[in-house]
């Protein structure tokens, strides 16, 4: 889907294009509506219900909401000319990771640094996953402190393999140095703004590695 960088007033947005946004809501709804059906019909032969059933209802459940926000949601898309994912000005951060998400406002002092990854690598015990024009809100340790990995997932953040705790996001491909003065430009000077060729959190050994761009 793709995405794009503005200015408005002394903001910095990135968003996504609101035909895609649009796109991406209807087959995302689509798809876990439609995969909880198929479930169902498929563990209803053999699976106990109790399992199955919450199961369904959980992913039809957000497929049906998806679906029914979509119309409330495309007018605001098509009213600000695009989903806004990150929007950075003079009060903090505000991060909306998928489209028709409630944006999660960050104060600048609440942030401790913002990262532009070309690409991010997390070693997990039985998996090693990648994401690339990553742009990554790092925010300060006391902001979840003590926080479980499940906490820290149900407000859609995530922890490196040192413990620092994060917000994901994408940036435009072909507009890294744009969009890294940009912020810079907003963020005050307590917090860093950062472009990194290779970020990589090895959970296994406990270590994250920064390589600069």
């Amino acid at each position: 889907m793709k995405l794009g960088l503005r200015r408005e007033g002394g903001d910095v947005v990135i968003y996504r294009e609101k035909w895609g946004a649009l796109a991406l809501g209807v087959v995302l709804g689509a798809f876990l509506t439609g995969f909880a059906v198929w479930f169902y019909s498929m563990g209803a032969r053999d699976a106990p219900m109790l399992f199955v059933v919450p199961f369904c209802l959980a992913f039809g459940g957000a497929g049906l909401a998806i679906l029914a926000r979509l119309p409330i949601d495309a007018r605001r898309w098509f009213a600000e000319d695009g989903a806004v994912t990150l929007r950075a000005g003079a009060s903090g951060v505000d991060v909306a990771p998928l489209p028709g998400a409630d944006p999660k406002q960050f104060p600048w002092s609440a942030v401790a640094e913002i990262a532009l990854v070309r690409t991010l690598k997390s070693v997990e015990s039985d998996e090693t996953n990648y994401n690339w024009n990553a742009l990554v809100v790092f925010l300060q340790s006391r902001e979840a402190a003590g926080a479980s990995w499940f906490e820290l997932a149900k407000l859609g953040l995530g922890r490196t393999a040192e413990g620092r705790v994060y917000l994901l996001v994408s940036y435009p491909r072909k507009q890294a140095e744009e969009t890294e003065a940009a912020l810079r430009a907003v963020a005050p000077p307590a917090v860093k703004v950062s472009r990194y060729k290779t970020v990589i959190a090895d959970h296994k050994k406990r270590l994250d590695h920064y390589e600069a761009d």
